[in-house]
């Protein structure tokens, strides 16, 4: 890891002297110029950033009818506002801006949807086998839960390309890290199944031993990338060295790796042979109030067994684009302090992995899984900001 960002380091260095060296130098108006000092600009705000692209599906909603399909349930991230902070340093016209930023952002959503005795939830993010109370994949309540981090570290170089009395343009270098997490957990319910024995008269109270204990399933992944980038920032003075109109764009490769996983565990009944101590799953419809011939019931001799399908993936590389546009107004309050309003949007591609088993063998030993599936996830973010900067 540490040769990797040494790497990384060492390009971007070499980079930055190639353009500090061959870069034009632009002739400019005497009022627009810098002073030549060294000049630090300390910025902190707060953007309101939206995730986007997350599509976490805990269920799906059936349809009986069979007329328009079965309908997706989404659970959707918010918006939600984080400190960010800037430190510049303006080494003189002569030479450029270097420029530190930093921005996370951390949030959790969750939802519930309770039918009691009406099964039309998909257990869609359940491995499908015995999954449900009547191992159909559906359940009459369900609890889900998101967890998304993110964690945008920039240090850049820019540097005057063209500029008059009202315009600059400005190309900037720099090298950006970038970690996102994604976690999904769900629970599914069968919270009051119209079987017996859950119903009277066949027994005053259920059984505990045999009340449906709820599914459940976890997805989770984990990137880490870093890489370099360029693009251009533009200022467009609309009241001389009081209001100006500030845009750019950024555009980055970064090199990472994700570490996924993916655990699901459904409840089955098994039933013990006495005679022989043979267990067997049991299929739906139940009858558990069935006279065996030893004089007992079914129920005496039925318990739960969970049956668990776990996964998961580590450091797998992946190659991740990241496109940064901003666009805002930018007034000087008094002296060096400065008000900033604007909007941004950053997409990171390829930031995330969700793991599947594809095929599954079951075998007296336990499950095998023999196939799996693996989506690349994207993400956006985007949102108001608004902050104060003072210069020094």
């Amino acid at each position: 890891m540490r040769n990797k960002l040494g790497s990384n380091l060492g390009a971007g260095a070499l980079l930055l002297i190639a353009l500090t060296t061959f870069s034009p130098i632009v002739a400019q108006d005497d009022d627009t110029q810098s002073d030549g000092g060294l000049h630090f600009l300390l910025e902190l705000g707060s953007w309101g950033a939206q995730p986007r692209g997350m599509e976490y599906e805990p269920a799906s909603l059936y349809d009986p009818s069979g007329t328009f399909g079965d309908e997706i349930i989404n659970l959707d991230t918010d918006s939600k506002a984080e400190f960010y902070y800037v430190v510049d340093l303006d080494a003189g016209q002569n030479v450029g801006h270097f420029r530190l930023i930093w921005y996370s952002q951390s949030q959790g959503q969750s939802m519930t949807d309770y039918r009691p005795g009406d099964f039309v939830f998909g257990q869609i993010q359940s491995h499908p086998y015995g999954a449900g109370y009547y191992n159909d994949g559906r359940s009459d309540g369900f609890d889900a839960s998101s967890d998304t981090k993110l964690s945008d570290l920039r240090f850049d170089f820019s540097r005057t390309a063209f500029r008059s009395d009202r315009f600059e343009g400005r190309w900037l270098v720099g090298i950006r890290r970038v970690q996102h997490e994604r976690n999904l957990d769900t629970v599914y319910h069968a919270i009051a199944p119209l079987q017996e024995p859950f119903i009277p008269p066949t027994f005053e109270e259920p059984p505990t031993g045999l009340l449906p204990n709820s599914d459940e399933v976890t997805v989770t992944s984990d990137y880490r990338g870093r890489g370099l980038e360029g693009g251009m920032e533009f200022d467009i003075w609309v009241m001389k060295d009081r209001i100006k109109i500030e845009t750019g764009f950024a555009v980055g490769v970064l090199s990472g790796t994700v570490d996924t996983g993916y655990s699901s565990r459904n409840w089955v009944y098994l039933f013990e042979n006495a005679a022989t101590g043979a267990k067997e799953i049991m299929a739906p419809p139940y009858d558990f109030s069935q006279e065996l011939p030893d004089g007992g019931i079914v129920a005496d001799q039925t318990t739960q067994e969970a049956m668990d399908f776990r996964l998961s993936s580590s450091s797998r590389s992946t190659v991740s684009p990241v496109m940064d546009l901003y666009v805002g107004v930018r007034g000087r309050i008094w002296k060096g302090l400065e008000a900033v309003l604007g909007y941004r949007s950053v997409f990171y591609g390829n930031v995330g992995v969700d793991l599947r088993p594809k095929i599954t063998s079951i075998t007296p030993a336990g499950t095998n899984l023999v196939d799996v599936t693996e989506t690349d996830r994207s993400a956006e973010y985007d949102g108001l900001y608004f902050a104060l900067a003072y210069t020094f």
